[in-house]
């Protein structure tokens, strides 16, 4: 399959994901002027793009190559977040799913003695709604700032 110019480059910033966005762009310039050169020298572009190879192995080269600072580090907190967030989410659904009963009052007694009244019904939740809107509105956050940080 030929590829041209921007596939090529799209495709090796693909493979390159494990990279920090500064060292992929690095890769990215470097590899679009040596492409731009061989065009320049009278090569069309799918016959440049087939003399680099193909981007997985030139992604595969790169990534041995690289440097400890030049990977993504992973994020643990913001994974936490996520993780409790989904699962204040779904505790939440189930008690909204769950708690869809109807509410009732039984008199126990006698006519003689003293009268019980239970009365049964939902426990309000609105405090466990609050609690999971709020964890996924600071998840929603934190990852945001994280985004646009690096």
């Amino acid at each position: 399959m030929n590829m041209n110019k921007k596939t090529f480059l799209k495709s090796l910033k693909t493979y390159l994901n494990k990279l920090k966005t500064s060292a992929i762009h690095r890769h990215i310039s470097y590899y679009e002027e040596i492409l731009s050169d061989m065009i320049e020298g009278g090569l069309s572009e799918e016959a440049a793009v087939e003399k680099l190879g193909s981007p997985k192995n030139i992604s595969e080269a790169l990534l041995k190559d690289a440097m400890p600072e030049d990977f993504k580090k992973t994020d643990w907190i913001g994974r936490c977040f996520i993780i409790f967030s989904c699962a204040l989410l779904l505790i939440s659904l189930f008690f909204k799913i769950k708690s869809t009963g109807n509410s009732s009052i039984s008199f126990i007694g006698g006519a003689d003695g003293p009268t019980s009244i239970f009365i049964a019904g939902k426990i309000d939740y609105t405090w466990l709604y609050f609690l999971t809107a709020g964890c996924i509105a600071i998840t929603i956050l934190y990852k945001t700032i994280r985004y646009f940080k690096h």
